[in-house]
């Protein structure tokens, strides 16, 4: 929630990409029960309000806000 309220009031050159696990997911489906290590990702997952501001953004048709994805290749020899 505080991350896309800062982009929308920051400056035109200021924007965020989104994750689709951090619009799918909130911390319960991380933490419930126990630690479920396949849903760890960074940035952490957070609360259900966070997880809600960051859908609406994607979804809101506003510049500021695109996909991000996980892929960042890198040659073998920076692994």
């Amino acid at each position: 929630k505080e991350a896309v309220d800062y982009v929308l009031s920051a400056p035109s050159n200021v924007k965020a990409s989104i994750t689709c696990h951090h619009i799918l997911y909130n911390r319960n489906a991380l933490l419930a029960g126990g630690i479920k290590p396949h849903f760890y990702c960074l940035p952490i997952l957070k609360r259900e309000c966070h997880r809600e501001a960051l859908l609406e953004a994607a979804t809101s048709g506003n510049p500021k806000f695109f996909l991000g994805t996980d892929s960042a290749p890198h040659t073998i020899e920076s692994k």
